[in-house]
């Protein structure tokens, strides 16, 4: 099946659409699309809570670091490079 001219977005609502259509079972549509079936079931469970926004790319960005260094710590650092600059 080649994909010209479609978007990833694209596909990803027609696999939706023929989800919900019903003829065909998850793991065939799997290899319709060449998904694997942990992708499928993601983009069903976020077409399911959040409609077709959630069909959008996310970002990969971690919410948090572990080991950032805390703020009171960053500010007494740049101020003392300011103080401080050779």
């Amino acid at each position: 099946m080649g994909w010209k001219g479609v978007t990833v977005m694209d596909q990803r609502i027609r696999f939706i659409s023929e989800y919900f259509d019903g003829y065909f079972p998850v793991n065939e549509l799997c290899l319709q699309f060449s998904i694997s079936r942990k992708t499928a079931y993601k983009w069903i469970k976020r077409y399911e809570k959040e409609g077709a926004k959630g069909l959008e790319d996310r970002s990969h960005r971690p919410h948090y670091c572990p080991h950032e260094t805390n703020g009171d710590i960053m500010k007494a650092i740049v101020d003392a490079r300011i103080k401080h600059p050779t």
